[in-house]
């Protein structure tokens, strides 16, 4: 299930969609059905130009990135835990990689460190699952392990983080990780 969501997840966004657009509308044209094999392939390339365009990217993350600039100046003192959902660290898969991959959203870690030093919440709750769990001090295996072991590099002490290493989406994240923390106040 892991593998099959993150590949889904990667060919639904450009530019591999407009690749599975182009696909589907060959496999279209040999029905004999022209028309909607050239709908579809202009779709998906459309898509592709749309999505690229700087004026569209851009109007799409701007109010994202507002809203997080919003919330940054979080204060010091009104929260149980920091969460830090997994996408940001990709876990070594032994054999052929032994140590943690830092993401695009690795970022959120060395906040999530920021944040605990500044006193902001006692404990940062690491989620994210992967392929194999409880490694016994081998490469970390999971992502919540890799995030981990990121944190006590930035000097968060091993005791302020809680696992949960059980995960394999973020819905799955936020579902585990309510149960952890019930009705109190987190900084996602």
């Amino acid at each position: 299930t892991f593998l099959v969501l993150k590949v889904l997840a990667q060919w639904a966004m450009p530019p591999a969609s407009m690749a599975v657009g182009l696909v589907i509308a060959g496999m279209v044209a040999l029905l004999r059905w022209r028309r909607l094999a050239w709908v579809t392939a202009v779709a998906a390339v459309l898509e592709t130009l749309a999505f690229a365009w700087p004026p569209v990217s851009d109007a799409l993350i701007q109010p994202l990135e507002r809203e997080a600039r919003a919330n940054a100046s979080v204060p010091a003192c009104c929260y149980d835990a920091i969460v830090v959902l997994g996408g940001g660290i990709n876990p070594a898969a032994p054999p052929h990689t032994l140590e943690p991959d830092l993401g695009d959203g690795a970022d959120r870690m060395w906040y999530a460190a920021q944040l605990f030093h500044r006193g902001v919440a006692p404990r940062i709750i690491v989620s994210g699952g992967g392929f194999l769990a409880g490694n016994n001090g081998g490469p970390a295996t999971t992502e919540a392990e890799a995030m981990r072991r990121f944190l006590n590099d930035l000097g968060v002490p091993d005791r302020a983080i809680v696992s949960e290493d059980r995960s394999l989406n973020t819905i799955q994240n936020i579902e585990r990780v309510r149960e952890m923390v019930k009705d109190k106040r987190v900084a996602l």
